[in-house]
């Protein structure tokens, strides 16, 4: 996987089933640790990225700021194919922030939503692992805010089931440690 936005360049690699940062232009903090999931969910972000319509007919591609593009996210499969997605020129669609884009698929120009691209060309932050808040594994917080209360309640009681079955499952393990530690049988001396 690789980012490549103004002047920040990642680059990711696959080692076997691991992610490693490759590349950096960003300087990498010394307690910086790589969330392996981060790097699949910003390649299913370029997977399912879509574009919200095709470029007005005859927009060039100087037009539309591709010739010398922005910024762009591309991955080099296993098989040596390639999947790219570049960025071009800012602009109002309406009352959104769009953003022309060119896939390598095919020759059109589309039009993506600014935030489609500042979440796919976002930097070093946004692959840095995080300790799991209490209570909360694998779930952002801020995801919850916008959650009706109801919801959020629900998801909260299952969490908190969750992480009781995990504590008690800790525990059972620890037992049968201690059980076997005292039933084995002693050394001869």
């Amino acid at each position: 996987l690789i980012v490549d936005a103004a002047k920040l360049k990642l680059d990711f690699e696959k080692v076997g089933a691991d992610w490693k940062l490759g590349k950096s232009s960003e300087e990498v903090p010394k307690d910086f640790e790589l969330d392996m999931m981060l790097v699949q969910r910003r390649l299913q972000a370029l997977d399912s990225a879509r574009g919200l319509r095709l470029a007005d007919p005859g927009t060039t591609l100087q037009q539309a700021g591709l010739a010398r593009p922005s910024a762009s996210v591309s991955v080099v499969f296993e098989d040596g194919k390639k999947a790219a997605l570049l960025f071009g020129g800012e602009f109002k669609d309406g009352d959104r922030d769009a953003v022309y884009a060119k896939g390598n698929i095919d020759d059109a120009i589309y039009v993506v939503a600014k935030w489609t691209r500042d979440n796919l060309t976002g930097g070093l932050a946004g692959f840095r692992k995080r300790a799991e808040p209490e209570g909360m594994p694998n779930i952002d917080p801020s995801a919850m805010q916008n959650l009706p209360p109801d919801v959020r309640a629900s998801l909260m009681k299952q969490l908190e089931q969750k992480k009781r079955e995990q504590e008690m499952l800790k525990q059972i393990q620890a037992q049968m440690a201690s059980q076997q530690a005292a039933s084995a049988p002693a050394p001869a001396k």
